[in-house]
């Protein structure tokens, strides 16, 4: 993940788990207790701890906390690969193909004007 937007390795994994536990739940639901209660002791992180890597999650749409009992993906928090290739391919267009293609465009305005003005002087 990539950008502003960037996630580090303990919210990859964490989200990594939650996906691994979506699967597994029935219905496809995360109960944030059992998550904590999973999550936590297995990485020896408090509640606080927990709540504030939920919250930055949901900050930034990758889950939503529904009455601070479930947790649901969203798609985003679903795939977040696919999120951060959407914003490489994104910033590769904006950083590299568009100032070449202003170049382009510029050089040939530039060509056009001054073959405008020759022709004025003839």
């Amino acid at each position: 993940m990539t950008g502003v937007d960037s996630v580090d390795r303990h919210l990859r994994k964490f989200l990594k788990f939650m996906r691994g536990y979506e699967a597994s739940s029935p219905a496809g639901a995360i109960f944030q207790e059992r998550l904590f209660e999973a999550y936590g002791k297995k990485n020896k992180l408090s509640n606080t701890e927990m709540t504030a890597m939920l919250n930055y999650l949901e900050g930034h749409g990758y889950v939503v906390v529904k009455t601070n009992t479930e947790v649901i993906l969203e798609y985003k928090g679903r795939h977040p690969y696919r999120m951060a290739w959407q914003e490489i391919k994104e910033t590769i267009v904006k950083s590299i193909f568009l100032p070449i293609g202003v170049s382009i465009a510029t050089t040939l305005l530039t060509l056009l004007i001054v073959e405008i003005v020759q022709q004025l002087l003839k």
